[in-house]
């Protein structure tokens, strides 16, 4: 038996750790659009900024992830993402702040910098006023270009009230590998990488009221790394297990993967990543937009799939219930009385 203290610990140990995933929920939840808002106000704070000079925040890119905005229109000064715009007079004179900027110094300092540069420092190579680079930033953040409505997808599965289904990125391919285009500008900025010995310098140069900021900010960026983590990963799960539909568009190709599996295999609650795949979608070279809970059907459609596959091969024989109960266990190891076979059986139109 549990002494007090131990158990104690215990279950102040189980508390944070609920806590903790009830606050990962609650990011993960955060529609795109309101966390790039988040991340905006965050880093345009004044300590953040000194974090900055300091030196105490780098990036650290996610492997094959790259921004879609420049694939369409690659020679042109502006990218192709503004075409997306909806014509309001800060859109547009963001426009023209981007074709005042050029493209080397928008993707260098706005779409994929090669650091985080503080608001000065970007003032001081490229003549915008800090006003200017707010606009600019924000034109970024608010930008919505994935993101469709119900009624332009009709029979998507379990969506949040109010939410829109949104296209978080797109599958290309290069050299036959899988390239994730991000759509929405938030996977290819990466994660925050923090410095420890240079936050600890900072922190003694702060005011009190500035270092409880400075534990709230870094509060934060851990949270938005761990977001920006689990949809990565789950991103990248989903691509690799139906890499042979993804490739050949055929519906018999999709893997029977469940969610209860997928996330064993990527180390996730399954609740994680129910969150991650709910109200998301992947956008195919095609233009074909699949939500991502559609590409992990589950163990119904599998076996589903697989009767189908066993009387294709069995074409022109009668082949009975107890029999494909025989063949799902012995070539595809899936037990099933006969009676759910049959059940199976039918619902496949077979």
């Amino acid at each position: 038996m549990l002494n007090n203290a131990v158990s104690g610990r215990l279950s102040t140990r189980t508390g944070l750790l609920n806590k903790a995933s009830l606050k990962l929920a609650a990011w993960i939840d955060l529609p795109e659009s309101e966390c790039l808002q988040q991340v905006r106000r965050l880093e345009a704070d004044p300590v953040f900024q000194k974090m900055l000079s300091y030196r105490v925040l780098q990036r650290e890119r996610f492997h094959g992830v790259s921004p879609a905005v420049f694939r369409l229109a690659p020679e042109r000064d502006v990218p192709s993402f503004v075409s997306g715009f909806r014509g309001s007079e800060k859109e547009m004179a963001a426009v023209e702040l981007i074709r005042k900027l050029g493209r080397p110094d928008f993707e260098k300092f706005f779409l994929l910098p090669e650091r985080l540069y503080t608001v000065a420092e970007i003032s001081r190579a490229t003549g915008l006023s800090s006003q200017e680079i707010g606009m600019l930033a924000d034109a970024l953040n608010n930008f919505t270009p994935g993101f469709y409505s119900p009624a332009e997808l009709p029979g998507r599965r379990d969506p949040l009230p109010g939410r829109p289904l949104t296209v978080v990125a797109g599958l290309t391919w290069s050299e036959g590998k899988p390239v994730l285009e991000d759509c929405v500008f938030d996977l290819c900025r990466g994660r925050y990488r923090l410095d420890p010995a240079r936050l600890a310098e900072l922190r003694q140069e702060l005011t009190a009221e500035q270092r409880k900021r400075l534990s709230r900010i870094v509060e934060e960026i851990n949270w938005i790394n761990r977001r920006r983590s689990v949809i990565y990963r789950v991103l990248k799960g989903v691509v690799e297990v139906q890499r042979k539909f993804l490739v050949s568009g055929d519906p018999d190709d999709l893997n029977g993967l469940t969610q209860r599996e997928l996330s064993l295999s990527l180390g996730l609650i399954p609740s994680t990543l129910n969150r991650a795949l709910r109200n998301r979608a992947l956008r195919l070279d095609s233009g074909q937009v699949i939500p991502l809970k559609e590409l992990l059907p589950g163990r119904n459609y599998r076996v589903r799939r697989l009767i189908r596959l066993i009387l294709k091969r069995e074409a022109g024989r009668r082949v009975t219930d107890r029999e494909l109960q025989v063949l799902l266990l012995r070539d595809y190891r899936v037990r099933l009385a006969r009676r759910t076979v049959n059940l199976y059986r039918r619902s496949a139109g077979t």
